[in-house]
């Protein structure tokens, strides 16, 4: 398969019409987080072009990152531009116009960007479902929510004030469930979301070391205190915190909710403690591959859409190496597309399924056949 760079489009109020940028050099997209206790993060985007003279893009304009420049086409980002900075460099040909040292850097933020930029003053929400809760928060904020999941998992009665994504991600900790950007319509003038609980299973994902569907070019495995809890402390808002603990010496979580009773925040407690305490070994915590080993790795880029079937970010992953094979929960994903290949970076997160142990005579049994021990 041949690989062709996306197109870069922005809304031109001017011809109400959406236009393809030229000279883009490269564009890098990050979506997720990187472990699993982090805060969902904006989803943000970095373009670069070489500009013209006449090159201008404005702050607040509509932005996307597309297979082709229409709506029906597969997309990797949804935005509006944040920030514009312009470079100058040598030499500059005054006839012209031409400007080849030139760089213009244009910063745009997703979806859950948007929702990073607000601040809420005295809001408050009655005690329901976990999604109940954070559409009308992120609606507020002129988004669009799309296909999407939830559980029966309840929050807490609250009047907040403070940031909008703050208190998102408090929601998400309750509930369990994953924010991530949605494809929507050009003509809504709106920018998508969706949230589903993790470990809702909408999309298959596989990668080898050998072959097909995704081969990979580079693999990190770690392990490390900064993924690994055998204390685990959930904080409930306006109730007593709960821990499960194992034995010292301790690596603590800290863990912030809205759990709907003490009883909710304890079982919490003890289901992170379950996932996070036991890997011992190290395990995939980074997978990269490009469209040089795996053609049509940039499906892993895509932002969700239609029934969610494209979805990457808290879809279980398999990985196979050196013989041997585990589980894992994409949790994160960055992407770079130049003009002549793309690259994608998924972040890993434990689940309970099998620990990636190397057991190979070929490669080596360390330790107790624990790979890197």
């Amino acid at each position: 398969m041949t690989y062709t760079p996306p197109t870069v489009n922005y809304y031109n109020a001017g011809t109400a019409s959406w236009l393809t940028m030229s000279g883009v050099q490269s564009v890098n997209i990050s979506r997720g987080r990187q472990r699993f206790q982090d805060p969902i993060s904006q989803t943000s985007a970095t373009i670069q072009i070489i500009p013209t003279v006449n090159t201008t893009f404005n702050v607040g304009q509509f932005i996307d990152v597309r297979a082709t420049n229409t709506d029906a086409s597969v997309c990797y980002f949804q935005g509006q531009i944040t920030d514009v900075q312009r470079s100058y460099d040598f030499p500059y040909n005054n006839v012209s116009g031409a400007t080849p040292g030139d760089r213009l850097t244009i910063s745009a933020a997703g979806a859950t960007g948007v929702a990073g930029t607000a601040q809420l003053d005295n809001i408050g929400w009655l005690s329901t479902n976990v999604g109940g809760i954070l559409q009308p928060l992120l609606d507020s904020q002129n988004l669009q929510v799309g296909t999407f999941a939830t559980n029966t998992i309840e929050a807490s009665s609250q009047s907040y004030t403070g940031p909008l994504l703050e208190a998102v991600n408090q929601l998400l900790n309750t509930g369990q469930l994953v924010l991530d950007d949605y494809k929507t319509a050009r003509s809504a003038n709106k920018l998508g979301y969706t949230h589903y609980p993790i470990g809702k299973v909408y999309n298959t994902i596989a990668f080898t070391d050998t072959g097909s569907p995704y081969k990979y070019t580079a693999l990190e495995y770690l392990s490390s205190v900064q993924n690994t809890f055998n204390y685990v402390e959930v904080e409930p808002e306006g109730l007593a915190n709960q821990t499960t603990q194992g034995t010292a010496p301790f690596n603590a979580l800290l863990y912030k909710t809205y759990s709907f009773s003490e009883a909710d925040a304890n079982n919490l407690s003890a289901y992170l403690y379950n996932l996070l305490s036991g890997e011992l070994a190290p395990a995939p915590y980074s997978i990269t591959t490009d469209t040089k080993a795996a053609p049509t790795c940039t499906a892993l880029a895509q932002i969700p859409e239609g029934a969610l079937a494209n979805a990457v970010i808290g879809q279980p992953v398999t990985v196979a190496f050196r013989g041997t094979s585990g589980i894992g929960n994409i949790i994160g994903v960055n992407t770079s597309f130049y003009d002549d290949y793309a690259s994608v970076q998924c972040y890993l997160s434990p689940s309970f399924g099998p620990s990636f142990i190397l057991d190979s005579a070929s490669f080596g049994v360390l330790d107790q056949n624990r790979l890197g021990l």
